[in-house]
């Protein structure tokens, strides 16, 4: 789930990464023992091989004063996403901003423009053309009363 939200771009060289200080402070896991809650990582995330392409840990230590002996205190993990989940983020980023940026018709129907890959057949590519024409429509549609308004 956080990668979804979270990773926006989905840039396959920098990966996403994230700490276990983090995931407790935002109420995603419970103030526990750190090696309980990096068990609970580590199982995450080979649950999620479909969309994690590999990752990468670092222990974060401290070293104590008076013992002189080093403390885990945080765990950072860098994920990268598969090639598939890559995709069908770049294409939701897509779709997100064609809704965001909609238009009126003529009659008030809101429109969004559409996306070549949701019509796949020859006959959907004529639906994509007749759509991509309204969208068109209503794009000069709301130019004109943006330019007649002001």
């Amino acid at each position: 789930m956080r990668l979804t939200y979270r990773f926006q771009q989905a840039d396959p060289e920098k990966g996403y990464h994230f700490l276990l200080s983090s995931l407790i402070q935002e109420g995603m896991l419970q103030e526990d023992l750190i090696t309980t809650n990096i068990k609970k990582i580590k199982g995450a995330l080979e649950d999620c091989r479909y969309i994690i392409d590999r990752y990468e840990y670092e222990e974060v230590y401290v070293t104590n004063p008076d013992t002189n002996r080093q403390q885990l205190i945080d765990f950072k993990v860098v994920v990268y996403p598969t090639q598939q989940f890559q995709q069908e983020q770049y294409r939701l980023n897509a779709h997100h901003k064609n809704i965001e940026n909609y238009r009126l018709t003529g009659e008030g129907k809101a429109v969004i423009k559409p996306m070549r890959d949701k019509y796949p057949s020859s006959y959907d590519y004529q639906q994509y053309q007749q759509d991509k024409e309204i969208f068109e429509q209503a794009k000069l549609t709301q130019s004109k009363t943006v330019v007649s308004s002001g």
